[in-house]
């Protein structure tokens, strides 16, 4: 019989170990892994956003797809457009580091 030992920290930030026989008894886990978000995860998100909206919509309201859908385009184009030309890529990678202070 294997057991599995975890890593995980509480609701106080505080490290604990325990295995899968005692998992169940620690009432709230959260892994100590976190994501950062990026101007360009959000970028990337508004054009799947926008085309995943325009399709939706197109499928459950009486507006035609083929209506919705270019639409919804245009939205992605102007989406793309602001990530290139208004706050576009920079000559130094380390620039893209920053980090979007609105979901952290």
């Amino acid at each position: 019989m294997s057991v599995v030992s975890l890593q995980l920290c509480d609701s106080d930030g505080e490290t604990t170990r325990s295995n899968a026989a005692t998992l169940s008894s620690v009432r709230t886990l959260r892994p100590t892994v976190s994501y950062t978000w990026q101007y360009y995860d959000l970028v990337l998100l508004g054009i799947a956003a926008s085309l995943a909206g325009g399709v939706a919509l197109g499928a459950f309201t009486a507006l035609s797809s083929t209506t919705t859908v270019p639409v919804a385009g245009l939205v992605a184009i102007a989406i793309m457009a602001h990530g290139l030309f208004v706050n576009g890529p920079v000559d130094a990678p380390s620039d893209l580091t920053d980090e979007v202070d609105t979901l952290n």
